[in-house]
């Protein structure tokens, strides 16, 4: 007896501790407690009821249900659920309740058909460098849209695509399979495969030129194909063209005079391997200041395949300089469809960033770049191309040498003759960028109010001479006019202008000697607004 009575004694602090342990774990998380864990969350999804009617009214509708869970079976509260549907309307989401359930209406849009209801999550957690990432989790399931009145039960009530998710070709002639047997299921209200054969119509929604349907209806032509199904199953083949892009795909069939419908969307005809690049860098003036005379400017490579499609988001390219370039730097990796400084994302675009020396702007580089092809026993993509490193943020000085030209009785040569320092001042320009280095090869264009500018040889032509050509146009550094004022940095960033003057010009000296006029003379840094101006004094002291 005293046996029996220790063994129930037993029991029952087992069962005591069960009810302990169970009322402890609740198995309930808030995803705000989530940290440092990688967990994916588990979607469960189910449908009240499964089935409606098409009609269009709101009249019956089912209530989609989502439970979320963790991998250890704790549901999640207070997460968002976000919901779409190919087809109908459905609430775009709603938030878990303390038992982990997220819920929301669907209802048709008058259509019958197979609806792919989807719902997805996402949530953020710590991992293991520290930073913050997100997992995001989703399913998938279909609610029957039956025709509202009319009809024969036993014939089509609803028309699905067998396959699930995103279906990939690639453009024709490019490698990779080229077409994708499309299959359709057709079910009776009951959900039961039909048998008796039926005619089955496939058409394009929307696809990228030249992609057929059996290589007979080909985008843009909205024309249908049908087929006749067999054993409830219809199929048709689509194949892609010479363009790359998204494909939907609609099949319907009819119960007696009732359409019955459904649309394929996740369809895509990826582009070829590159076959050709054009390389870009950021313009005038949008450079980031690095410091020691150091520019940054964006780099970018637009690749497409022989058709000229945008090759595929995530493509690798590698980008480099020829070696014996010691003035410029450029960041090597990079792929298709990243982003640049300033958030931008473009198809068929790799973006990076090149430094260069301000010293170097005007000067070329060869950029170069390189991408695996995915074929086998196919060469790596390569290409480069010359770009010209542009200017930035820049500034000008100019002076005048003497600032004064004087006609008097003492030198009194013809109108147009002037020797080259007294009636023929020298302007001296300095070109800069917005870190102060002097920059060569800058063309700069003159203007002035008074007199011409010309060539050191032509400084004593007659000005009606035929081969008398005035000098508006020059560029710093080796080959500017007129013997350099310094020895430093003779040719870098300097340009030494010489002007003639005219004694028409300037008024007579009367009343009294001298008769003067102020010339304005301008200098302006070519594609840009970026000028500067000096002042001659024109004297005449006899007529």
């Amino acid at each position: 007896m005293k046996f029996n009575k220790f063994l129930l004694l037993i029991v029952v602090l087992l069962v005591f501790a069960g009810i302990f342990v169970t009322a402890c774990d609740n198995r309930i998380l808030d995803p705000e407690d989530v940290e440092g864990g990688t967990e994916n969350y588990i979607l469960t999804m189910w449908a009240e009821p499964d089935t409606i009617y098409a009609d269009d009214e709101n009249g019956t509708y089912a209530t989609i249900y989502v439970l979320v869970k963790d991998q250890n079976d704790f549901v999640i509260f207070d997460q968002r659920v976000n919901f779409g549907a190919n087809m109908g309307n459905i609430i775009a989401y709603d938030i878990t309740d303390s038992t982990g359930v997220a819920s929301v209406e669907f209802w048709d849009d008058g259509i019958p058909g197979v609806a792919t209801i989807s719902a997805y999550t996402e949530h953020i957690y710590i991992d293991a460098d520290g930073e913050e990432a997100t997992i995001t989790a989703s399913e998938q399931m279909s609610v029957h849209i039956v025709p509202q009145g009319g009809g024969n039960p036993t014939d089509v009530n609803s028309i699905g695509f067998d396959s699930q998710g995103q279906v990939d070709i690639q453009v024709a002639g490019t490698g990779g399979n080229e077409s994708y047997n499309f299959i359709v299921s057709l079910y009776d209200v009951n959900g039961n495969l039909v048998q008796e054969p039926k005619d089955v119509y496939f058409q394009f929604v929307n696809a990228p030129i030249g992609t057929s349907i059996n290589n007979t209806i080909f985008w843009p032509s909205t024309d249908s194909l049908s087929v006749v199904s067999s054993g409830g199953k219809a199929s048709i083949p689509i194949s892609s063209g010479d363009n790359s892009g998204t494909v939907s795909l609609r099949a319907f069939t009819y119960n007696d005079t009732i359409l019955i419908s459904t649309v394929k969307s996740e369809i895509v005809v990826h582009s070829g391997p590159p076959n050709s690049v054009a390389i870009s860098i950021g313009g005038q003036d949008t450079g980031e200041e690095m410091g020691s005379g150091i520019w940054n400017i964006e780099c970018a490579a637009f690749l497409t395949d022989q058709y000229n499609n945008p090759v595929d988001y995530g493509t690798a390219v590698y980008f480099s300089l020829s070696d014996t370039v010691s003035f410029a730097s450029i960041y090597a990796p990079g792929y298709v469809g990243n982003e640049n400084a300033d958030g931008d994302s473009t198809s068929g675009v790799a973006y990076t960033y090149l430094n260069y020396d301000g010293a170097h702007i005007n000067d070329s580089i060869i950029v170069n770049v390189e991408v695996s092809n995915s074929i086998p026993g196919q060469q790596n993509f390569t290409d480069s191309q010359i770009v010209i490193l542009p200017m930035q943020f820049a500034n000008i000085e100019m002076i005048a040498i003497p600032q004064h030209v004087d006609w008097d009785i003492y030198d009194n040569p013809p109108d147009w003759k002037s020797d080259e320092f007294n009636l023929s001042p020298k302007f001296r320009v300095i070109v800069r960028d917005g870190q102060q280095n002097l920059i060569k090869n800058q063309e700069v264009t003159f203007t002035s109010t008074l007199g011409v500018p010309v060539h050191e040889d032509q400084l004593n032509m007659n000005p009606t001479n035929s081969n008398f050509e005035p000098d508006f146009t020059d560029f710093t550094g080796p080959g500017n006019d007129g013997e350099p004022l310094s020895e430093e940095n003779v040719n870098n960033g300097e340009i030494i202008q010489l002007f003639r003057f005219y004694k028409y010009e300037c008024p007579p000296p009367i009343p009294s000697p001298p008769g003067s006029i102020q010339a304005q003379i301008t200098a302006t840094i070519v594609g840009t607004q970026t000028s500067a101006t000096a002042q001659v004094v024109l004297n005449r002291y006899v007529d």
